[in-house]
């Protein structure tokens, strides 16, 4: 079929029934880590160099970034958790510009409230709830894991499937 092993780490079963492929796209803790790593190492470089409102939009910038890249299903609290951590590093090194500190939590929270980052949101559906027109469950029977093999230009797997929209 032309899939290999690198194209897929793992295979489950959502609540209703039906298979979920995890792909190497989904946020796993090593390559969180050096994200968090990498964010932590630009704000610090950013935060004397750059006026806040300047930075403040790249900052935005990235996440949206990262949340089209990682922002699959399945993953929202992968985002959801990079987005918490962005934040908190973004508050240290706001407070780290000088001796004097620039924001306690409840400023910060103002200013988010006034300069929002954008939240996490799922860009890519690899799988779908609801029957759509065109597609055919492998196994009709109902309480049996089902997997939906979609044809046509609704489907979502349609550039990574070979001629024909099917897998």
């Amino acid at each position: 079929m032309g899939f290999t092993s690198s194209t897929f780490n793992l295979l489950e079963v959502s609540p209703l029934g039906f298979f979920i492929i995890l792909t190497d796209l989904e946020t796993r803790l090593r390559s969180f880590r050096q994200k968090m790593k990498d964010m932590n190492q630009w704000l610090r470089r950013v935060r004397n160099r750059v006026k806040l409102k300047d930075w403040w939009h790249v900052l935005a910038q990235k996440l949206v970034g990262h949340y089209q890249y990682y922002g699959l299903s399945g993953n929202f609290k992968g985002l959801q958790s990079y987005y918490t951590h962005t934040v908190r590093l973004a508050f240290k090194w706001i407070n780290r510009r000088s001796q004097k500190r620039s924001y306690n939590w409840q400023q910060f929270n103002r200013f988010l409230s006034f300069n929002p980052l954008p939240k996490p949101k799922i860009y890519h559906l690899t799988y779908t709830l609801f029957n759509r027109r065109g597609c055919a469950s492998e196994e009709p029977d109902e309480g049996k894991p089902q997997v939906r093999f979609c044809e046509g230009a609704h489907s979502y797997l349609g550039a990574n499937t070979p001629i024909g929209g099917g897998l």
